[in-house]
């Protein structure tokens, strides 16, 4: 990465657990990165609610707009994240993976990326094997000066009905251990309980991998039981 987009990533990760942390952190994050697996459970919606209304009320409460993010329109992501990059995104596409952009007034503010196959894991060489039923939420990333406007819960709630309205039953995340304000929305307005972590330690060319609780570890295989 050049010095533009590491800086980029410091000031990204700063917004979130503030400069102090951020030292303390980036030096560990080089060595050990931990992630934490975290779920919720989803029953089946009653027979007289539509889940894609329930989608539709809260965007509405929040003032949001959702579309399908294609190739064509893959340039909105850099308006959010200024470490979006157009090859990675590409290739999740390939993949079979999806992209929901939201808007606000207009503006991009938020984008969650869906999966619900196999996907690689932001550690080195690890792949996630959902079950058919999960839905996981593969990356997710809001504006920074959008951050804290209720946006981050408004749009796990709506993952919520949008999981249902798949006939999905499960909801499944690894979100890094130190992003405290994704762990609070998600628990708070998701419903997710974390269940078990997932550590990669890394020296040089050395990696070793690590599961926790209920997460398993085969290989380069990942699966959450």
């Amino acid at each position: 990465m050049n010095g533009r987009g590491s800086v980029a990533r410091l000031r990204n990760v700063a917004d979130l657990v503030g400069w102090p942390r951020l030292l303390f952190l980036a030096p560990l994050w080089l060595f050990c990165r931990r992630y934490l697996a975290i779920e919720a459970p989803l029953s089946a919606p009653p027979g007289s609610t539509d889940p894609r209304a329930e989608m539709a009320d809260r965007l509405a409460a929040a003032g949001l707009e959702v579309a399908d993010v294609g190739p064509a329109s893959l340039s909105a992501l850099a308006e959010i994240n200024p470490l979006y990059s157009v090859e990675e995104a590409e290739r999740r596409l390939a993949e079979g993976h999806a992209c929901k952009l939201f808007r606000r007034a207009g503006v991009p503010v938020h984008y969650r990326w869906i999966a619900t196959r196999p996907l690689r894991l932001p550690l080195d060489g690890l792949v996630f094997l959902p079950e058919p039923t999960d839905y996981v939420s593969l990356e997710v990333c809001t504006r920074a000066r959008h951050r804290g406007g209720g946006i981050q819960s408004a749009t796990v709630a709506w993952s919520s009905a949008h999981a249902q309205s798949l006939g999905r039953t499960r909801k499944v995340a690894f979100v890094a251990w130190w992003n405290k304000p994704s762990l609070r929305a998600a628990c708070r307005s998701g419903g997710f309980a974390h269940v078990g972590s997932l550590t990669q330690w890394s020296i040089g060319p050395w990696r070793r991998a690590m599961a926790s609780g209920r997460v398993r570890l085969q290989g380069c295989e990942v699966r959450l039981e």
